[in-house]
């Protein structure tokens, strides 16, 4: 499971054949058209009472590979797919519970990538791995979301993406183990 939630680095950690192979097939106008299924549904809503929402996308064919050169840019030839999430909590509810967003896919050969944007369109986590599922963690916030996903390497597969508030584990009782001693002898 890939977990993160900082920026993407400029350069990305992935084989640099499996981006040349692509580059080269979409120049040559191999692969089909960038257009694939929208997410389904477009948007969903989660709460205290309702925690749990699930989309899907795709196929996509045509890979996006715009975030290694650092900002990811969506359109006609560079895909992506926009799902709108909605958090409804009560103030004070991230005190014991985070929003956790998942994207799977079915083909191990295969990679999508997950950005979680502001309102305003910023980037406020993402997870841009090689790892299937991409996950990221956010405090559970009353907030709307556009939550982004890139076909870095599609395949021809498609992604399921699932959010949900989580609780915090709870913390560990103390110990009750002799502390370790020093002496210098």
């Amino acid at each position: 499971m890939a977990l993160l939630s900082a920026r993407r680095p400029h350069h990305h950690p992935r084989s640099r054949g499996r981006l040349a192979a692509g580059l080269l097939a979409l120049v040559a106008g191999t692969l089909p058209s960038a257009s694939a299924g929208a997410a389904t549904p477009p948007t969903g809503s989660i709460s205290d009472t309702a925690p749990t929402t699930t989309w899907s996308a795709g196929p996509f064919a045509v890979p996006n590979v715009s975030g290694t050169a650092g900002t990811v840019s969506c359109g006609n030839v560079q895909p992506c797919d926009d799902y709108a999430l909605r958090v409804s909590v009560p103030a004070g509810y991230d005190a014991g519970h985070s929003l956790r967003i998942d994207v799977r896919w079915p083909g191990s050969a295969a990679d999508f990538d997950l950005y979680v944007l502001d309102a305003d369109g910023r980037e406020v986590a993402a997870s841009a791995s090689s790892g299937d599922p991409e996950t990221v963690l956010l405090p559970a916030v009353s907030a709307s979301y556009p939550v982004r996903v890139v076909p870095y390497a599609p395949l021809g597969d498609g992604f399921t993406g699932t959010a949900s508030l989580i609780a915090a584990p709870a913390d560990p009782p103390p110990s009750t183990a002799t502390p370790p001693t020093y002496a210098n002898s």
